[in-house]
């Protein structure tokens, strides 16, 4: 490789390590994120085709191989092994996602590690300076209310799919930008981590603001400079002001509406029945990916009442994520890993004179992005995006130096660097296609809902051989055929039984998937499969008021009354804001005779529709 090839291709792969989790596409891609993680992938590989100016120490190797082993094991043991080996929608932390982890922390260690230039680490705060300007104005855009990207969430967070993880994000780069900031006057860096803080303030999460703080002060000490101290604690002042200026960030922040306070008391609430499931499952907890199906073992009543029916795949904090993923063991683990890089960073600072503050704000603003982050990650979860970039981060203060010339041009060295090359741009490559799979999906959904099944059934295959590896794939088209067969359309019955079949042989413990198939053989009449099917469902997650709302439908239609008004009942007790049981009770109540309580449901189901 020449000499004059080499600055270009650095450039190539810190863009596509540092702004892959931003990167910007049409449609449903946009948010999807195998195509960040595909990014961090490809740039990870060119990383190991360029000169090494760091690497990983043996002990961050050995442990970071002790916790995939670890993940490996908790995986066997879990209740599908293989989906969870694998890695389950819609963060795919397995083989699919957690490898790319770890080639971002090698490729920090190469690209930032203790050997960089100046030139590098400004060429990498200019490049998370443009990414963070490009977020902060599409959050500046969508706090006024408009969407110019294609988006669900009703928080700024379109590049991200979620208002918290671009919060955690911009926590993550604030440290680097605002100490490029104030110790080297560079404007697009002022820039950079003005649409940091921006950023966390319109993201309205609480958890952002605080890490967004703790990142600034957490810089200011190790900065120890005394003009950077003075700006530090003014911008802390700035990121809360700005929050409180934004009527929708004020009221999460000071929890002066329900959802606000909602969110709070259902945390505390996951936490609990996290640590119930813990004590379940003391040992290698529930494995990689396996949280979602099995916490609804421990949902109370009380959750459904507080939280709804919406699946969670996590209990929203990275230390109680490593204790169910993998025991007390992987805890014990992540702590050793986070300590490590704490101290590293620490003494990457400590090793530059106090009168260079231009010297040491490169580590000193990576290690306090990365104490922000964690902090945020306190009460939420890791995603693809963010915490590829972290690992970044984290790789280039953990690097010892790469050794000699000598070392570095071995054969056998070189070897095993093309060949880790090869295999991430060959990991990024089947990201990509899974990523695209999802234009698949969403024709496949708009066919179904145009009543072309046949269409739908073509794209449905198209999206499974894009991505062939995604356990819960076949679950998404059996849904979407499901939901049609319920609604009277015989012909989707016949497409749905074949993908709920794969999908539950693949993931036997989903729930949904049950729920699934008793809605298609309920389409088909068959009330007595359609009742197993759901009394199974009901035994792992018997407080879910859907399932329960279900149930109590097919056994009226079975002639049952006494136990589908049981049910009903319950069912409405844990949805109460819900019209569904009462409607239905209604019904139940008409079939037997009963027109003044038919009447009392109804009008509780009118009630209910007309809202508050």
């Amino acid at each position: 490789m020449t000499g004059r090839r080499q600055p270009a291709l650095a450039v190539v792969a810190l863009a596509l390590l540092l702004l892959g989790p931003v990167v910007i596409l049409p449609g449903a891609l946009n948010r999807f994120v195998l195509v960040k993680v595909a990014c961090v992938a490809a740039g990870a590989g060119l990383a190991f085709l360029l000169p090494a100016v760091g690497r990983l120490p043996r002990p961050v190797v050995l442990l970071l191989a002790g916790g995939g082993g670890l993940l490996v094991v908790s995986a066997l043991f879990g209740d599908q092994p293989l989906a969870q080996l694998v890695g389950r929608a819609p963060r795919f932390e397995g083989l699919a996602v957690l490898p790319v982890y770890v080639l971002a922390g090698a490729a920090g260690a190469r690209l930032l590690g203790p050997g960089r230039t100046r030139r590098t680490e400004q060429l990498a705060v200019r490049l998370l300076a443009c990414g963070t300007i490009a977020v902060g104005l599409l959050s500046v855009v969508e706090a006024l209310g408009f969407t110019p990207l294609s988006s669900s969430v009703t928080r700024a967070g379109s590049l991200f799919g979620n208002a918290s993880d671009q919060g955690a994000w911009a926590v993550l780069t604030l440290g680097l930008l605002a100490a490029s900031a104030v110790v080297s006057r560079d404007p697009l860096a002022w820039c950079g981590a003005t649409a940091a803080a921006v950023t966390v303030a319109t993201s309205e999460s609480r958890g952002a603001l605080v890490a967004a703080v703790v990142a600034l002060v957490a810089l200011a000490l190790l900065l120890r400079e005394r003009r950077a101290v003075g700006t530090l604690a003014a911008a802390s002042v700035a990121v809360v002001g700005v929050a409180l200026l934004v009527p929708a960030a004020r009221s999460r922040v000071l929890s002066d509406n329900a959802l606000a306070a909602a969110t709070v008391s259902g945390r505390r609430l996951l936490w609990d029945e996290t640590w119930q499931l813990f004590l379940r499952h003391p040992w290698v907890g529930v494995g990689p990916s396996g949280f979602g199906d099995s916490v609804v073992a421990v949902h109370s009543g009380k959750w459904y009442v507080s939280t709804g029916t919406e699946m969670i795949d996590s209990p929203h904090s990275w230390l109680l994520q490593a204790l169910l993923a993998g025991g007390p063991l992987l805890l014990l683990l992540a702590v050793a890993l986070a300590g490590m890089t704490g101290w590293a960073g620490l003494r990457a600072v400590r090793a530059v004179p106090v009168g260079d503050p231009e010297g040491r704000s490169f580590s000193a603003g990576m290690l306090a992005g990365l104490i922000g982050y964690g902090v945020a990650l306190l009460v939420h979860l890791t995603s693809p995006g963010p915490t590829a970039a972290a690992a970044v981060f984290g790789g280039a203060l953990l690097a010892v130096p790469a050794g000699s010339a000598l070392e570095r041009m071995s054969q056998g060295r070189v070897l095993r660097e093309r060949v880790v090359a090869t295999l991430a741009c060959l990991l990024a490559v089947v990201l990509l296609a899974g990523a695209f799979a999802e234009l698949a999906l969403k024709s496949a959904v708009s066919a179904v809902g145009d009543g072309d099944l046949e269409g739908a059934d073509h794209a449905f295959a198209l999206a499974q051989r894009l991505r062939p590896w995604d356990p819960d794939l076949a679950a998404v088209a059996g849904h979407a055929f499901a939901v049609v067969a319920g609604a009277g359309n015989q012909r989707a019955a016949t497409f749905a039984t074949p993908w709920l079949d794969s999908a539950r042989l693949r993931t036997p413990s989903a729930v949904s998937v049950l729920a699934d198939l008793a809605s298609v053989a309920e389409a088909q009449q068959d009330f007595a499969g359609a009742g197993r099917l759901l009394d199974e469902a009901l035994g792992r997650d018997g407080s879910n008021p859907q399932l329960l709302l279900q149930r109590g439908v097919v056994y009226a239609e079975s002639g049952d009354y006494a136990n589908a008004e049981k049910l009903l009942l319950r069912a409405a007790s844990l949805a109460p804001h819900s019209p569904d049981p009462w409607t239905d009770l209604a019904r139940v109540y008409t079939l037997q005779g009963r027109a003044a309580e038919a009447a009392a449901a109804q009008a509780k189901a009118l009630a209910r529709t007309a809202g508050p």
